[in-house]
């Protein structure tokens, strides 16, 4: 115990000079050396009763004479709706012919691999990819590409027969069964043509 008194003492002595002496450490032999009694402490009383001067003046409430007067009918709203805003922005730069072209070749050769997996399905899976195919050429179309559609006569470069035979070129077409795309001159899907 006297080591730590003696620590203390160094720790509080060595650094503040003269503030402390030994008088002021408490030890369990004297814990109560140096304390000063503490003045008692007032039981809880609630909280204090209310005088005269927190009383209501009169038993009326508290109510103004603009909140009697008639309110008046709120009018019909005349503004026109703003218009509708487009929340997409224009595009500032078109898209570069390159570019273009290269989205429109990877677009017609996921429809062609779409095709050649339908082939070999049937059912609800086969009608699914077929709609694939449609719509990424619907896609390819509101883009600006040009349909290939009810043409006369059978081109081997422009159409695709369904069931496959071989025909000559020129052949009477009956009906197109499913469009094709064009861009520039440039046939990117084959229309599937009925002979």
């Amino acid at each position: 115990m006297d080591f730590l008194k003696k620590l203390f003492k160094n720790l509080f002595s060595s650094k503040n000079k003269g503030v402390y002496d030994e008088t002021d450490i408490t030890t369990i032999e004297n814990p109560v050396a140096n304390m000063q009694p503490q003045a008692p402490v007032k039981p809880f009383e609630g909280l204090a009763p209310v005088g005269k001067e927190h009383e209501v003046f009169n038993e009326q409430p508290l109510t103004s004479p603009v909140d009697k007067a008639p309110k008046p009918e709120a009018a019909p709203d005349t503004h026109e709706p703003a218009p509708v805003v487009n929340e997409v922005p224009a595009h500032e730069a078109p898209i570069a012919q390159g570019d273009f072209e290269k989205l429109l070749s990877e677009q017609a050769q996921l429809a062609k691999n779409y095709d050649q997996l339908a082939a070999q399905l049937e059912g609800d899976s086969r009608e699914l990819l077929l709609d694939v195919v449609q719509k990424t050429i619907d896609s390819m179309l509101l883009s600006g590409c040009q349909p290939i559609a009810d043409e006369p006569a059978y081109d081997m470069s422009r159409h695709r027969p369904e069931p496959f035979v071989l025909a000559a070129p020129g052949t009477p077409i009956k009906r197109t069964v499913r469009q094709g795309v064009e861009w520039q001159g440039k046939v990117y899907i084959p229309a599937v043509v009925e002979l």
